[in-house]
């Protein structure tokens, strides 16, 4: 039952980025935002541009927490998994094609958010590298936060 209103409200995420939380190997956190890129099934594919910390604590904690809200509701969402990383082949090459879409989407509603609102953004480009990695998310846990603290946990069987 989550999982399927996990879908719902990623596909509306607000300038389609998503927090996500890792840790090395030692536990030292990282928080960062990387670009949602669709759900499917009980994966989450996510687009990571900068390389960074995440990326090598993936490495070696294979283990993200996704996080985000509904902003109507007033619920929080958290989705554990693991990660598989993409970073060539078969699969990362099919979705080069969207991560590009994606990137032109967040520019025209830019665009149009500036326009509905008369507002002038510094910058209407995304400014991504030609390099990046693709995070597969398998779901192992989803949990929604209610307004006043009730918890919600759906564990997905593997």
């Amino acid at each position: 039952m989550l999982v399927a209103h996990a879908k719902k409200l990623l596909s509306l995420l607000r300038n389609n980025v998503v927090n996500v939380a890792s840790s090395d190997a030692k536990g030292n956190p990282n928080a960062a935002v990387k670009l949602f890129l669709k759900m499917e099934s009980h994966s989450i594919y996510l687009a990571d541009f900068s390389l960074g910390n995440t990326l090598r604590n993936l490495k070696d904690n294979p283990q993200l927490s996704l996080a985000f809200e509904d902003i109507e509701t007033a619920k929080g969402y958290r989705i554990n998994g693991k990660v598989q990383i993409i970073s060539e082949g078969d699969e990362y090459n099919a979705l080069i094609d969207e991560v590009r879409q994606r990137e032109t989407e967040i520019v025209v509603n830019r665009v149009l958010d500036g326009i509905q609102r008369n507002k002038r953004y510094k910058g209407h480009f995304v400014n991504t590298s030609e390099k990046f990695v693709i995070y597969k998310v398998a779901i192992d846990e989803i949990v929604e936060f209610g307004p006043q603290g009730a918890l919600r946990t759906e564990i997905l069987k593997k």
